[in-house]
């Protein structure tokens, strides 16, 4: 809620950005009643809580030319209140957990994903990995997925149908478009040289021409750290995003995974899992010398400074 309610201070459009107080955080939010005869500001910063109305006794609409007079108001006072006050954040409680997430489908990012934003969580109750967005290896040249055969590949976006509309039975589906456009079909121009293969059969190299399996079973490595997973993964291209936690103990595990497990893609497939990061919550280095102040605490009221909230993603291709 804290996180949620600083969006009006400090998101690009917010209707409370006058209420901004530099290195203290503040969460508010306005509220208009019909023929705007009431005028609301209710906000909270580390330190207090304050609510501010504007209006007449008997209804009147309220000239709001030039902002808000109840947020001008709670703006004003509340500055003059914390102006001698120390610098304070909000607090992130222990059981809350940060992730990147896809705007689009609205589950942690993958190194797919374009359009992503950092959402808080109360632990466990993190989404899935994103199947929306997927990364494909395809041929240059059929712009199909590329086999061991292709001599030049490239790499190509593309979206998927979430699974409860492809399972919908035709019973419903969005209007989508052309905004599904996962590559399936392999490439059918570049093939093994059999008049090659025959050859070498006849001259005794048969085992000298070594065919490889293009596709592999993806293991399940949702509770394994992150090098077994890595390790568990073989030749599929892994991608690392890291939700921050505040539970040490879990730190280095592994949340989820983008493809599930058991499910049969290319050697060469994007993967992305996402893992535990442990972030320890800075001391405010003012707790000790304004203990007074802690008293008067409003809600969201805490003394240590909120950990780093970005959530970093790293791309470790495997080898063979």
């Amino acid at each position: 809620m804290q996180k949620l309610l600083q969006q009006p201070v400090i998101g690009g459009e917010g209707t409370a950005r006058v209420c901004q107080m530099g290195n203290v955080d503040v969460s508010a939010k306005t509220g208009t009643t019909s023929k705007q005869y009431d005028l609301w500001l209710c906000g909270f910063t580390p330190y207090y809580t304050a609510a501010t109305w504007f209006g007449y006794d008997k209804n009147e609409e309220v000239n709001t030319y030039g902002g808000s007079p109840a947020t001008l108001i709670w703006a004003n006072v509340m500055k003059a209140v914390h102006a001698e006050l120390p610098d304070k954040r909000f607090v992130q409680p222990s059981n809350v957990v940060s992730a990147r997430i896809c705007r689009v489908s609205g589950k942690c990012a993958t190194g797919a994903c374009t359009n992503t934003y950092t959402e808080y969580f109360v632990e466990g109750a993190v989404p899935g990995a994103c199947e929306g967005h997927n990364k494909f290896t395809i041929c240059s040249e059929s712009k199909k997925i590329a086999t061991e055969f292709c001599p030049h590949t490239e790499t190509a976006y593309g979206n998927v149908m979430p699974e409860k509309e492809a399972n919908a039975n035709g019973k419903w589906r969005t209007k989508s478009g052309t905004k599904y456009s996962a590559i399936t079909e392999k490439c059918d121009i570049h093939k093994e040289d059999k008049s090659k293969k025959e050859e070498d059969n006849k001259n005794g190299n048969e085992n000298k021409t070594v065919i490889t399996n293009t596709d592999v079973k993806v293991p399940n490595v949702t509770g394994k750290t992150e090098s077994e997973a890595k390790s568990a993964l073989g030749s599929l291209k892994v991608t690392v995003n890291y939700v921050n936690i505040s539970d040490a103990k879990k730190n280095g595990i592994v949340a989820s995974q983008s493809i599930p497990a058991n499910s049969v893609v290319s050697k060469e497939a994007q993967i992305t899992i996402n893992v535990y990061k442990y972030v320890f919550p800075a001391n405010n280095t003012n707790n000790a010398n304004n203990s007074g102040n802690t008293g008067n605490s409003g809600i969201g009221g805490g003394d240590n400074k909120k950990p780093e909230n970005n959530v970093t993603t790293q791309s470790t291709p495997k080898q063979n």
